[in-house]
């Protein structure tokens, strides 16, 4: 853990990295004029599936996760917004942390309405957010390790298939609390959308889903010659040469998407062996 983020664990609203200082800071405003105003606003604001698709009430998909139904709700929503997402504001940038959390939680809201286009249920709250950064947690430090229910220690991959398991339990036994239970679940699958495409882009995600895009430009791809320097040439293939190293592409990528944090062990030792590699070719053949 570096000094940057190290300073953030000293202690609570003072040290807290600034987007989720004013997330907080702001819904707990938010909440208190629910109270005061009855929460008369609610029905104007919150998830309303027959009003947003009966008047084009657009707004509603991201207004609802600033509401919360009673202080329950808010307090445990703020508190997995604090432990969790602190670390992943300081690992992502406050920019693209906001997007996420408001794509997760907007995300929930539109599938839960295109579920059910006419339910008169009104729903509020941030979980589908929440649950959003759990998986970005679970996926950026997966090795971190978690007291799940307070209690039992698990590493965060571990901690966040469990929650999603019991989640889409509740959901699929239906009763009391299935709103709740499905938007819990549709943020999960919001947040693997948003990784699915971060990692692939529409590019990878169309060539997968069979459409044949091809990569405009070919690969350049260095080529060591003992009598000569290195010459960039280009070609559609690369050439496998006696003895392949490991292709780091996808480590690279990795690291771009979810940071050098979310690297297993055997990725950094190909990644830090890569690095010595071409250091010692460096070495070998330095430049004129």
């Amino acid at each position: 853990m570096n000094e940057r983020v190290r300073r953030y664990h000293v202690s609570f609203m003072f040290s807290l990295p600034p987007l989720v200082k004013k997330l907080i800071v702001g819904t707990v405003l938010i909440y208190i004029f629910q109270v005061i105003t009855s929460h008369q606003w609610d029905y104007f604001f919150g998830l309303n599936p027959g009003l947003l698709t009966k008047s084009l009430a657009l707004w509603q998909p991201v207004t609802y996760i600033f509401l919360h139904a009673g202080p329950i709700h808010l307090f445990w929503n703020m508190i997995i917004l604090w432990m969790f997402g602190s670390e992943i504001e300081l690992s992502w940038g406050a920019k693209r942390f906001g997007v996420y959390y408001v794509i997760c939680g907007a995300g929930a809201g539109i599938i839960s309405v295109l579920l059910d286009p006419t339910s008169t249920a009104l729903v509020v709250g941030a979980s589908g957010a929440i649950f959003g950064v759990l998986l970005a947690f679970g996926i950026i430090y997966p090795d971190r390790m978690i007291a799940f229910m307070f209690v039992f220690p698990m590493k965060a991959k571990y901690f966040v298939a469990a929650i999603s398991a019991l989640q889409l339990l509740f959901f699929v036994r239906g009763g009391d609390g299935i709103v709740a239970y499905g938007a819990h679940v549709v943020g999960l699958i919001t947040g693997v959308i948003y990784f699915w495409f971060h990692r692939h882009g529409w590019q990878g995600i169309m060539r997968r889903a069979g459409m044949g895009i091809k990569r405009r430009h070919p690969k350049l791809h260095i080529i060591h010659r003992p009598d000569s320097s290195a010459h960039v040439i280009r070609r559609t293939k690369p050439e496998k040469a006696d003895n392949d190293e490991p292709d780091i592409d996808h480590i690279l990528d990795k690291i771009s998407a979810l940071g050098l944090d979310a690297l297993t062990d055997e990725e950094r030792t190909i990644l830090e062996q890569t690095s010595k590699n071409l250091g010692r070719r460096r070495e070998e053949d330095p430049e004129p």
